[in-house]
C-alpha cells in the first residue's frame, strides 16, 4: 500500500493547473515565492543535446549546454533549478532571447513572473533564427505580450539588493489560470510548428506538456503518447520520459508507468525531484525492491544537488515521498545531511589569523555582513553581542566576517581590540573568498549577501541562512545552536 505521502505527490502530479500551482513544492518551488536563484548553475554531467542550438553572442561552449540541461530541467519538473541554468546564460549573454524564452517556461507555474520574461524574450526576438522566433512568438501569444505597446499588469521579477526592503510575497494563489480557449490555441500553434518543421523535437515536447495540462478525461491519453513516442523513435534518451510516467499515472497504466520509471531514472540527475514520482509509480505496479531503489537513488541525488546548491533537500515535499518509502522515521531523524563546511584562512585588524580548521572541535558561528558601512550589519553585530556569553555558555564560538581589508576595519575598530565593543573576532575577507565559498554572493547581480552559518565540531554544515537582510532572530539562533550540541552526530545516520 502507498503511503499517504506518496499519495499526496501523485495526486498533485496528476491535478491540471491552475491547482498545480497550490503545491508547487512538488515540483521544487515553495509555495511563496519571493526571489529567483541567486547561485549560478553547474552542469550536471554531460547534458544531452535538446535539439535546437541557440543563438548566441560570443560566449563560453558551455552556454548551449546550459540552455539544454534547463529544459531537460523544465521537462522533468525541475523548475528552479531550470531557472537557475536559464539565468547562468545571462551572465554570459544578457541579450539571449532564449535565455528569456527559458525563464517563462522554467515559470508556469507562476504566470505573472513567466510573463515578464516571455515579453523579454519577444523584445529581443530580433536577435533570433527563424525556429526560435516561431517558438518566443507561440509563447508570447500565449502569455498575450506581443506588440509595440506595453501589455497592463507587467510585473518585473524581483530580486531584493542587499538591504532594501522587503516587497509584498508573491502567493501561488495570486497566479491567474489559463483560460480554456487560450490553452487550446497554445496547442494549436505547437501543431503548426510540427506541421511546417516535422523534426522540431522542442515544439512536439511543448505540444505533450501542454495536452497534458488541459487533459480532461482518458479519451485523448493515446494521441499524447503517440506524441511522445514520436519523439522517442526520432531520440530514444530525449528528456520526455517524465511527461509519459505522469501521463501513466493519470491514466492508470501501471504497466507503462514502471517502464517510464525506470527511463526517468536514468536521467534523473538532471531534476533528481522526478525520482520520487518514478519511486511511487513503481510501488503502485507492485515492484516494491525497484520502488525502494528508486527511493534511494533520489535521496542520493538530491543530496548531491543540496551539496552544490546548499538548499536543504528536507524542505522538498518529494524528499520526504522518497525518504518515507526507505524508513517512515527517516526524515524526522535525518535534519540535514552532513556537508563539509569550506575551509577558510583569514586575518583579522591586527595582523591575528584565524581559520575553520583552528575551530574545529567546538561548534562555531559564523556571520558574514558586508561591512561596517551597512547599517544592517551594525545592528546584527550590536544584537548579537549581548548573547555572545550565552553562546560561549554553550560552548559556541563565533566569529564576524566582513569586506573590508584589515586597514579599513581597523579604522572602524580602532588601535586596541579590546575597546573594539565586540567579544568575538571580527576577520577580513575583501577578495571574497570565504563569501563566495559559502554562497554569500548573487552570481547574478554581482554582489555579497548577508550569511548567518552554524558549523559544528567536526566542521559540517548544520544550519545557514542566506538573504538581501541579515538574520536577526538571535534568541532562535541561540536555540538552534543549543539543539545542535544535543543532538545526535548526523553522519551516524546518513
Amino acid at each position: 500500500m502507498m503511503s499517504r505521502l506518496a499519495l499526496l505527490l501523485l495526486a498533485a502530479w496528476l491535478l491540471p493547473c491552475p491547482a498545480d500551482a497550490q503545491r508547487a513544492t512538488t515540483f521544487g518551488w515553495p509555495t511563496r515565492y519571493v526571489e529567483g536563484p541567486r547561485r549560478s548553475a553547474e552542469l550536471v554531467g554531460e547534458p544531452s543535446s535538446v535539439g535546437l542550438t541557440i543563438s548566441l553572442a560570443p560566449s563560453p561552449p558551455s552556454t548551449q549546454g546550459f540552455f539544454d540541461q534547463g529544459l531537460a530541467q523544465v521537462f522533468y519538473g525541475g523548475f528552479a533549478e531550470a531557472e537557475r541554468s536559464f539565468q547562468t546564460i545571462l551572465i554570459a549573454d544578457p541579450d539571449c532571447p532564449m535565455a528569456y524564452w527559458g525563464l517563462a517556461q522554467a515559470n508556469v507555474l507562476w504566470p505573472v513572473r513567466a510573463r515578464w520574461f516571455a515579453r523579454a524574450a519577444w523584445l529581443k526576438r530580433g536577435l533570433a533564427g527563424p525556429r526560435e522566433r516561431r517558438l518566443i512568438d507561440t509563447l508570447a501569444r500565449f502569455y498575450s505580450v506581443l506588440g509595440s505597446d506595453e501589455p497592463m499588469g507587467m510585473v518585473e521579477p524581483w530580486n531584493p539588493a542587499p538591504g532594501e526592503d522587503a516587497k509584498p510575497v508573491l502567493q501561488s494563489s495570486d497566479q491567474p489560470g489559463t483560460e480554456p480557449e487560450v490553452a487550446q490555441r497554445l496547442v494549436a500553434d505547437y501543431r503548426a510548428i510540427i506541421e511546417k518543421d516535422p523534426a522540431d523535437l522542442v515544439a512536439r515536447a511543448l505540444l505533450v506538456a501542454a495536452l497534458l495540462k488541459q487533459r480532461i478525461d482518458a479519451s485523448g491519453d493515446e494521441a499524447i503518447d503517440a506524441e511522445i513516442q514520436a519523439i522517442l523513435d526520432v531520440a530514444p534518451d530525449y528528456p520526455v520520459h517524465a511527461y509519459r510516467l505522469r501521463l501513466a499515472a493519470a491514466a492508470g497504466n501501471v504497466t507503462l508507468g514502471a517502464s517510464a520509471a525506470s527511463a526517468v531514472m536514468a536521467r534523473a540527475s538532471v531534476a533528481p525531484a522526478i525520482g520520487a514520482l518514478a519511486a511511487t509509480a513503481l510501488l503502485r505496479a507492485g515492484q516494491k525492491n525497484e520502488a525502494h531503489k528508486a527511493a534511494a537513488q533520489t535521496i542520493e541525488l538530491m543530496n548531491d544537488a543540496a551539496a552544490r546548491t546548499w538548499v536543504n533537500p528536507k524542505d522538498d515535499f518529494a524528499y520526504r515521498v522518497a525518504a518515507e518509502m526507505i524508513h517512515p522515521d527517516w526524515v524526522e531523524a535525518n535534519q540535514w545531511f552532513a556537508l563539509q563546511a569550506p575551509e577558510w584562512t583569514l586575518e583579522d585588524a591586527y595582523g591575528r589569523t584565524y581559520s575553520l580548521e583552528g575551530h574545529r572541535g567546538k561548534p562555531l558561528l559564523i556571520v558574514n555582513f558586508l561591512g561596517f558601512g551597512c547599517v544592517h550589519c551594525l545592528e546584527q553585530l550590536q544584537a548579537l553581542q549581548p548573547f555572545a556569553a550565552k553562546f560561549q555558555e554553550l560552548g559556541v564560538e563565533i566569529v564576524a566576517i566582513g569586506l573590508q581589508t584589515p586597514e579599513e576595519l581597523r579604522v572602524s575598530m580602532g588601535d586596541d581590540p579590546l575597546k573594539s565593543g565586540y567579544s568575538f573576532p571580527i576577520l577580513c575577507d575583501p577578495k571574497l573568498t570565504q563569501f563566495k565559498a559559502y554562497h554569500s554572493f548573487d552570481d547574478f547581480a554581482d554582489t555579497a549577501l548577508h550569511g548567518t552559518y552554524l558549523v559544528d565540531s567536526e566542521g559540517r554544515l548544520r544550519w545557514h541562512d542566506i538573504s538581501h537582510l541579515p538574520y536577526m532572530d538571535i534568541e532562535s539562533m541561540l536555540r538552534t545552536c543549543e539543539k545542535l550540541v544535543n543532538s545526535p552526530d548526523p553522519a551516524s545516520s546518513k
